[in-house]
């Protein structure tokens, strides 16, 4: 296999000459039962949301919070699936989620007051996995993307510099997602998907996944079962009104 392709020869190049070349993105094992279907006509309501249940090492600047949101609903908006955001420490002992996800970003996830990083490249974003299985746990190395997009970032007018930054973050979060929640250790041939990244990848106007991967989301278990889950609450609550009203 060449470098581009490779792993762990990538990981381990120069930062100054690993940009003209590829980036892995992932590193994570065989997977989970965990997947989205597309939210189409048929649904009788919307699906509840999936849960994103996160931690910062540092906590970012609301400006960056609010655009990486906006960046990942906005790339998971054609597969039919929303999130509800939660920081971790919220989460109570009796606390159970139908769809979750756990996402630790490492590092400072801002521009503002950050220390340059030695040159060198690391993994971007991994999903974790327990003797075989995939798990629902991310990490996303802010320090990492950041290093990795900063030359082509500081051509940015300084307006942009947070939001370009959000959406690249949000692409490398969007990619591990896609692992859990399509239950595949694949990847895809181009798109958001693939294993393989460029700096401008990360930054490009336009990236998102191929009709391959959307359609592997939108037809895992995981939505599936929430949908059922929302027709289940539907006929119930239908039921209901329907015996209130046989009653008056």
């Amino acid at each position: 296999m060449s470098e581009e392709t490779r792993v762990a020869n990538a990981y381990t190049r120069p930062c100054s000459e690993q940009r003209n070349i590829a980036l892995p993105i992932s590193v994570l094992l065989i997977g989970l039962s965990l997947g989205i279907p597309l939210c189409g006509a048929e649904d009788v309501e919307p699906i509840p949301p999936v849960v994103l249940f996160t931690k910062f090492q540092v906590e970012p600047p609301g400006a960056v919070i609010s655009s990486l949101r906006d960046e990942l609903a906005a790339i998971m908006r054609p597969v039919g699936i929303r999130f509800e955001w939660r920081p971790v420490p919220t989460v109570g002992p009796s606390e159970v989620a139908a769809a979750l996800a756990v996402v630790t970003f490492k590092g400072r996830c801002e521009l503002s007051g950050a220390e340059p990083l030695q040159p060198g490249t690391r993994v971007l974003g991994l999903t974790y996995s327990s003797e075989g299985v995939i798990i629902p746990f991310s990490d996303i190395d802010c320090d990492g993307i950041r290093n990795f997009i900063h030359s082509d970032l500081i051509l940015e007018r300084p307006e942009r510099r947070n939001r370009r930054y959000a959406r690249a973050i949000a692409r490398v979060l969007a990619h591990e997602l896609y692992h859990i929640l399509a239950n595949t250790a694949e990847h895809g041939q181009r798109g958001l998907a693939k294993p393989i990244y460029r700096a401008s990848d990360l930054l490009a106007d336009d990236l998102q996944f191929d009709r391959r991967n959307l359609s592997a989301l939108r037809n895992g278990k995981i939505v599936l079962d929430l949908k059922n889950s929302a027709r289940v609450h539907h006929s119930i609550a239908a039921a209901a009104a329907a015996e209130s009203e046989a009653a008056h």
